[in-house]
């Protein structure tokens, strides 16, 4: 039962469209079967790192302290917009070529950890929720609850990989470049509104 209300929960948490959904996205469309599943396994391990800090608690404590909460959101901003202009910068030279699209398991590795923790909307949200409901549990229900949450996180990002990775290849060239260019305005438009969240909040202060 509580394993089923954590899959329930983790699919809520990570179905919208967001900084995450679109990189996966992006990510299945531009590589190979193999590098896609991949860097989405990255993608996942962080997803998962976030949900576990969220569940003991974590949430409350940043959102605690409005300082801190401003400094992870302009760092989180600077590197959502570094990550857009990438996308932007790379998008007509996409290739169906599937050496030619390979990047660094190492950046795939950062740009995985950047996605995940440089959204602070997410990281405040998700841990507030699990660190919220992780009070409400017994003890024995714990590790079913958490489990269950990154069960549906692992199925969606996975399939997401999966099924997106099967299709890309009847589509043309012109429609993956159009892919990159609304991903990358999309991410860049996010990271340009954290960052003036920072400015406002920080008026505010004074």
């Amino acid at each position: 039962m509580f394993l089923l209300k954590g899959l329930l929960l983790g699919f809520a948490l990570v179905a919208p469209i967001g900084m995450q959904n679109i990189y996966v996205f992006n990510n299945a469309f531009n590589h190979s079967m193999k590098r896609s599943m991949l860097y989405s396994l990255f993608v996942w391990i962080s997803n998962t790192a976030l949900a576990l800090v969220g569940y003991f608690g974590f949430g409350v404590i940043f959102n605690a302290n409005e300082i801190v909460k401003q400094v992870v959101m302009f760092v989180g901003g600077i590197l959502v917009v570094w990550l857009a202009w990438n996308i932007l910068k790379s998008a007509r030279s996409v290739d169906l070529n599937e050496q030619v699209n390979q990047i660094p398991v190492r950046k795939a590795m950062l740009t995985a950890i950047v996605v995940i923790w440089a959204n602070p909307q997410a990281v405040i949200d998700s841990s507030i929720t699990l660190s919220a409901i992780r009070g409400t549990l017994a003890d024995s229900a714990v590790c079913m609850f958490i489990t269950g949450i990154v069960m549906a996180t692992f199925i969606w990002i996975m399939g997401m990989t999966l099924v997106i990775n099967s299709l890309k290849d009847r589509l043309s060239k012109k429609f993956l470049i159009w892919i990159n260019v609304i991903s990358g305005i999309v991410l860049l438009l996010y990271g340009v509104h954290l960052l003036y969240e920072v400015v406002m909040n920080t008026l505010h202060l004074f």
